[in-house]
């Protein structure tokens, strides 16, 4: 009976070694995001909303985009997709979509309005980084009471 308790009880830690918590995530994207991905820094705030700026300096620096990160609809790494340039360099990009238009936009003069669009994308050149920072935002929003956003073609 014993090995059986303990045999039960190993089989159940397995499953739960390898999840990072909610702090651990929100430290992850808030150290590495911003340093894989060439064109944005992002970050996790203390409201739990997803901050993406665009461009790194202030000669390019546009604006930032917000987003909670609960209202996010989840999607995996298969949705990356590619752009070939004629140069022969390729990009990868991501769409981070939303249950609704809850997308804050903030510009250069802070000026602040609600996107018209519900998705936003991030993109890198390196396939590897892009899919790292995506598991990590998608791993956070599930953690965050995030939905899976519907296929498009269910029925």
């Amino acid at each position: 009976m014993e090995k059986l308790l303990f045999i039960v009880c190993f089989i159940f830690t397995l499953g739960n070694t390898n999840a990072q918590t909610k702090e651990q995530t929100i430290a992850w994207i808030n150290t590495y995001a911003s340093e894989l991905l060439p064109s944005v820094n992002m970050s996790v705030n203390e409201n739990d909303e997803l901050v993406i700026a665009r461009g790194k300096t202030k000669k390019d620096y546009y604006g930032k985009e917000i987003i909670k990160i609960g209202q996010i609809l989840t999607t995996d790494a298969s949705t990356i997709s590619e752009k070939k340039y004629d140069d022969g360099k390729t990009s990868f990009w991501y769409h981070i979509f939303t249950n609704g238009k809850q997308i804050t936009f903030v510009g250069f003069e802070g000026d602040e309005h609600l996107n018209n669009s519900s998705e936003t994308k991030i993109y890198s050149y390196s396939k590897e980084n892009l899919e790292r920072v995506v598991k990590a935002i998608n791993h956070l929003a599930k953690l965050c009471g995030a939905k899976e956003k519907p296929k498009e073609n269910t029925f």
